[in-house]
């Protein structure tokens, strides 16, 4: 039986382990299995990882990147973009980002050990990342979709054809037609057609980080947080 507190109910957690080598994928599995009283899931390359995300609920991410670079900064974004809400867990030989910018953002919930790390030591943070967020909560209700979007650039009128693939109460994901010039900050006017509502909405939106290869298409994307009229308005001052 799992100790005291590695069990609530019926729920058991669930750690993803994510990777592009099946043989740090085995390696890192072996070591949780023997070691901890959870069940432990394997990804090996991006649509592997994707099919797993989207069909089960998971309460760790465990990735093993040998250099963590600005892609897999985007990477974690988007998930959180998409409302995952699950603490990550980096397993890394060498950091490749703007430290700042990982530290200074407490909500990507992001956590490094690096190598070469004792199978003790990469037990024990897993534990503890699991009892601290034992049951996973979503930042908003998310809806898997595939709908046409049209994107405007607020400050210059350009538009651009997108297709949306996540949709929340806090935002949208789009890859995009062509490759256009968008920027973290960026103000848009988001058109979106609900058709299983058979409605039109349009909602204004603020670029929270670009891809140069999307996970849904291999187009560029964007993921974008909704905003008010009037953060668009002050958006607008600051420019003047």
């Amino acid at each position: 039986m799992p100790p005291a507190g590695e069990r609530e109910g019926d729920i058991v957690q669930k750690i993803l382990v994510y990777s592009d080598s099946r043989t740090d994928v085995m390696s890192i599995r072996r070591v949780l299995e023997a070691r901890l009283p959870y069940q432990v899931f394997t990804a090996i390359g991006s649509r592997n990882f994707n099919s797993l995300i989207s069909s089960s609920n998971f309460h760790l991410l465990v990735l093993k990147k040998q250099i963590f670079e600005k892609d897999d900064l985007e990477f974690i974004m988007s998930l959180r973009m998409q409302g995952y809400a699950f603490p990550i867990l980096a397993l890394e030989e060498q950091l490749s980002v703007d430290e700042d910018q990982v530290w200074s953002n407490p909500s990507l919930g992001l956590y490094f050990l690096e190598e070469p790390y004792t199978e003790k030591a990469l037990a024990g943070i897993t534990r503890k990342l699991l009892i601290s967020k034992r049951i996973p909560k979503q930042r908003f209700k998310r809806y898997l979709t595939n709908q046409p979007a049209m994107i405007e650039t607020i400050l210059d009128g350009g538009q651009h054809k997108s297709d949306m693939y996540n949709l929340s109460k806090g935002g949208i994901y789009c890859e995009f037609n062509g490759n256009p010039s968008l920027a973290a900050g960026d103000m848009l006017r988001v058109t979106v057609d609900l058709q299983d509502m058979k409605k039109q909405r349009t909602l204004n939106a603020k670029v929270v980080w670009v891809t140069r290869k999307g996970d849904c298409s291999g187009r560029m994307g964007a993921g974008m947080m909704f905003v008010s009229s009037k953060d668009v308005y002050k958006m607008m001052m600051d420019k003047a």
